[in-house]
């Protein structure tokens, strides 16, 4: 199973997420050094979380068109090269279907 970017995002911002709890918990019991750590890491965490997302949103216009996406393009006519792309084809819906 390959895991995109999205997949990654997520395990990232879980990871973010938990080193976070663990600082909020190291500070309570008074482990400053613990909790700073942890923080710095939770932090790291969730700045590679988003930067990890936004780079899935901008690729995907350029992986190749779904199998749905054709199929939708090819219900309302619109013709399409075989190699076409997600973004290519979506601005093509979108310009045959607006009204």
């Amino acid at each position: 199973m390959k895991l995109g970017n999205a997949g990654i995002a997520t395990i990232l911002l879980v990871a973010a997420g938990i080193a976070l709890a663990l600082a909020a918990g190291a500070w309570f019991r008074g482990e400053e050094t613990w909790a700073a750590i942890a923080l710095t890491t939770g932090f790291a965490l969730v700045i590679l979380g988003f930067w990890r997302a936004k780079r899935y949103k901008a690729n995907w216009r350029d992986e190749p068109a779904s199998r749905s996406q054709k199929a939708f393009a090819d219900k309302v006519g619109i013709s399409y090269p075989p190699d076409v792309t997600n973004g290519q084809l979506a601005d093509q819906i979108a310009q045959n279907t607006t009204r």
